[in-house]
């Protein structure tokens, strides 16, 4: 096994790492290609489990979704550097060998990079621990400024804010919160609610998960 690969591996996922079993849908991994860009850059494997299990892919299907990714759902488009390792396989495995794809998305001269949504809005997306997540407001006014100074992400000790104490009260007790439960709970705006919750998130506190039509977050 090559070097690089040996020591993403060994650093499993996290701010600048992810991997992927394969690229299915570009619109949704563009969202991990413009976080890496808006915030330190980041690598991503195709053809490994999240366990860290190597299955092997066809590095140029790979290429060709990821590219699709960032020419038709970035804006503006994320640059990648590619680079395929091989593997041998084991000998009851009838292939010789099998392709990794690595993926490599360099933090942007040209922040901030945007989704382009399916309902024609854009947003923007920056990593938090091994998350994807929306940007909050300040963090956007950062990035179309000019002036987001991306740091390395350091778990929080503890949690200070009232209404930060009463979300994760009621997560003791539900596997999850929405920006409207939050809002209806706390007795404040969806807006406001939104902007706490993406601010949890962005110091680790929440895990944002966006794969359902409304986003949510856990503890």
């Amino acid at each position: 096994m090559s070097k690089v690969l040996k020591n993403l591996l060994r650093s499993g996922e996290g701010e600048q790492n992810d991997f992927k079993l394969t690229i299915s849908k570009p619109e949704k991994i563009a969202k991990t290609l413009t976080a890496f860009a808006n915030h330190l850059g980041g690598t991503l494997v195709v053809g490994v489990r999240d366990d860290r299990v190597v299955i092997g892919i066809d590095p140029e299907e790979e290429k060709y979704m990821l590219e699709q990714a960032a020419k038709h759902f970035c804006e503006p488009p994320v640059q990648i550097n590619y680079q395929t390792i091989f593997l041998p396989t084991k000998e009851e495995v009838e292939m010789d060998e099998v392709a990794i794809l690595i993926a490599q998305v360099p933090m942007s001269k040209i922040r901030p990079h945007y989704v382009r949504e399916k309902n024609g809005q854009q947003t923007l997306y920056i990593r938090q621990a091994d998350q994807s997540i929306p940007a909050s407001q300040a963090i956007t006014q950062q990035l179309q400024k000019g002036t987001y100074q991306p740091k390395p992400y350091k778990k929080p000790n503890s949690v200070k804010d009232p209404n930060a104490k009463r979300v994760m009260a009621y997560l003791q007790h539900s596997p999850r919160i929405t920006v409207k439960l939050a809002a209806k709970k706390l007795n404040m705006s969806e807006r406001r609610a939104q902007r706490l919750l993406q601010e949890m998130s962005e110091k680790g506190i929440l895990r944002a998960h966006d794969h359902e039509k409304e986003i949510y977050f856990t503890r």
